[in-house]
């Protein structure tokens, strides 16, 4: 082997490397938050689309699977606290309601 070949060899390892670990994941990443999109204007459309429907007394009607769909669809509330230095530090908030 020469010289080259063998520089050549560690170069395609660490491209490799670098793409594996760091491009294919931020890919993921971008397609869910994409998909996650793309799923809540399907729940908009769909409340749209059912805002229509009424009781015989004018009340809204509930219909309780385009509820969940709705629930389970909607972003993450989430709660931040001041830290250090004037950083806010922010995580999840999930209440038993």
């Amino acid at each position: 082997m020469t010289h080259s070949s063998i520089i050549l060899d560690a170069v395609l390892r660490w491209l490799a490397l670098v793409l594996l670990s760091c491009i294919v994941p931020l890919g993921i990443f971008v397609g869910r938050n994409n998909i996650r999109a793309f799923r809540r204007e399907l729940v908009r459309d769909l409340g749209r689309l059912f805002s229509f429907a009424k009781l015989a007394d004018g009340n809204q009607l509930i219909i309780p699977s385009f509820e969940l769909v709705k629930y389970n669809s909607r972003p993450a509330p989430t709660e931040c606290l001041p830290g250090r230095g004037g950083l806010a530090i922010c995580h999840a908030a999930f209440s038993a309601s």
